[in-house]
């Protein structure tokens, strides 16, 4: 059985090469890259960086994510699906309950007034 901090792990490694995972019922994750920067008139410099983004209204599976677990358990398509399922499940259970479910590193899951499930 896989646990919640390997899909953590799955979306972040999946986001090193690809700038979008889709995890089916929840939503896409989205890895912006934002160039080093200056601004001429104030002397401010930014350096680059990478900013995640959360969109649950992506919700169409391309398979990615399902591909990444079935690679790593050495299964067929079928039980990876099954397991992610069941790591989605267990995220949305656990923040209904608890209005939260920390999604490690990347952030929070949250049920916000109108029972949305949303990400911070």
């Amino acid at each position: 059985m896989t646990g919640t901090a390997e899909l953590e792990k799955w979306v972040l490694s999946l986001l090193t090469k690809h700038e979008c995972v889709v995890v089916p019922r929840l939503g896409a994750f989205l890895l912006r890259h934002a160039p080093a920067s200056a601004n001429p008139f104030n002397g401010e410099v930014k350096p680059s960086g990478d900013t995640l983004f959360f969109n649950p209204s992506v919700q169409n599976d391309d398979g990615l994510l399902i591909n990444e677990i079935k690679s790593a358990l050495g299964c067929d398509y079928t039980t990876a699906a099954s397991s992610l399922q069941k790591l989605v499940d267990e995220i949305e259970q656990t923040a209904r309950n608890q209005r939260m479910f920390k999604f490690g590193e990347p952030g929070i899951f949250f049920v916000n007034a109108e029972e949305k499930l949303l990400f911070l």
